[in-house]
């Protein structure tokens, strides 16, 4: 039997722009609550909160996509995704503006951005009512030196419990 290809992709709100990230990725949606360790020398990571039992990263999107930070208010909410590296999936937290809707992205709703003009965790932009939304790709989106100093930060909190 032929595997169905899902094109589904939860889009959210950073700063005024518009994202997207592949369902399969998204672990769940949260309400935004202050993180219980403040962030190292990493300056995108906001701190750490706790999401089943793990110790995840919360990321300020805004700071991490170059777009300015990300305002934390009572309506900012925070999706967790699952990213994949050479060590192994981990899950990390990202603060957004507001979570837009699930949206199905067909071959004549992507649009291919110039390599020269997106950053490297950009897959493709999408369009969709009122404009575009940048589809990232969760595994590109830290690079392997900012991986390892999530992992510091993570350990460092935990041997200080």
């Amino acid at each position: 039997m032929e595997e169905e290809i899902i094109n589904s992709y939860l889009t959210f709100r950073v700063n005024g722009g518009t994202y997207g990230v592949h369902v399969s990725r998204v672990v769940e949606i949260l309400a935004y609550d202050a993180p219980k360790a403040k962030a190292g020398d990493v300056d995108f990571i906001l701190g750490l909160i706790e999401h089943r039992g793990q110790v995840v990263p919360l990321i300020d999107s805004g700071k991490k996509f170059d777009v300015g930070s990300t305002k934390l208010t009572e309506q900012t909410y925070v999706i967790v995704i699952e990213v994949e590296d050479k060590g192994g999936k981990f899950d990390v937290a990202l603060a957004v503006d507001e979570v837009s809707e699930v949206m199905e992205i067909t071959e004549e709703t992507k649009k291919e951005i110039e390599t020269s003009y997106k950053p490297g965790y950009i897959d493709f932009a999408a369009e969709i009512s009122g404009g575009l939304a940048l589809i990232i790709n969760p595994d590109k989106v830290f690079t392997n030196s900012e991986v390892v100093s999530m992992s510091k930060f993570i350990g460092g909190v935990k041997e200080t419990k």
